[in-house]
């Protein structure tokens, strides 16, 4: 799976780069694959307190019903659940993955996080 997250994360670079003008780090302090279902609830969070590095969290899902929940809330904003979007982010932002409301839902929400530094 390393090519694979790295091939990931040098996309994601260079998106970020021709887009917004941003050179994102390229070590790699960690690569966590998160599940979630219904019961699972998680309490708002950083993924580190230096302003230098940046969370990278993917949302792998082939498919998600945005009226299941899982949403990420980034500070104040609800980003909703979409499969294969990925969002950037300094990983000095406060932020929590939204509850599953689905409780009859027989899969979990998975979820990518690599943080750069």
């Amino acid at each position: 799976l390393s090519g694979y997250f790295k091939s990931i994360i040098f996309r994601i670079q260079r998106k970020i780069k021709k887009k917004y003008l941003i050179e994102l780090p390229d070590k790699v302090l960690r690569i966590t694959l998160g599940a979630k279902s219904s019961t699972s609830k998680t309490n708002p969070h950083i993924d580190h307190k230096d302003e230098k590095f940046w969370t990278i969290l993917g949302f792998l899902n082939p498919v998600w019903n945005s009226k299941d929940g899982g949403h990420l809330i980034l500070e104040d904003k609800k980003i909703d659940y979409l499969p294969g979007r990925f969002i950037v982010f300094p990983s000095n932002l406060e932020h929590n993955g939204g509850y599953i409301e689905n409780k009859e839902l027989n899969y979990w929400r998975i979820s990518l996080n690599i943080i750069l530094y």
